[in-house]
């Protein structure tokens, strides 16, 4: 989810708490791995991850025909990044820190955007 493990753990818990079943994965090879196995209906990941970078995960899991939804969360303020990203599929980038209800709503949203 997040590059720093306490903002995993509390956006992790955050969420369970309003009934989603959250994965926290340590880095990109991690993110491939459970995304390649569980095939979850949306990820919600940091663009400055271990391992492989969130566009690149994103780029590989498209390349594997991955049709679930991406939320990114990034610090950076690079265009060209933010643009690919969103090329990509992702149903929203935000800011970092991360406000929770903002990462609600973009569930949400990223859901629903599956759905149509």
């Amino acid at each position: 989810m997040d590059n720093k493990p306490q903002t995993s753990e509390h956006l992790s818990r955050f969420l369970s708490q309003r009934g989603y079943q959250v994965y926290v994965a340590k880095d990109g090879p991690s993110v491939l791995e459970f995304v390649g196995r569980v095939r979850p209906q949306l990820v919600v990941m940091d663009m400055d991850l271990p391992g492989f970078k969130g566009l690149e995960v994103l780029r590989t899991l498209r390349a594997k025909k991955y049709t679930g939804g991406f939320v990114m969360m990034t610090a950076m303020e690079d265009d060209t990044l933010l643009k690919a990203a969103f090329d990509l599929g992702s149903a929203d980038i935000l800011g970092k820190p991360v406000d929770p209800e903002r990462l609600l709503v973009a569930i949400q949203v990223g859901l629903i955007l599956l759905r149509n």
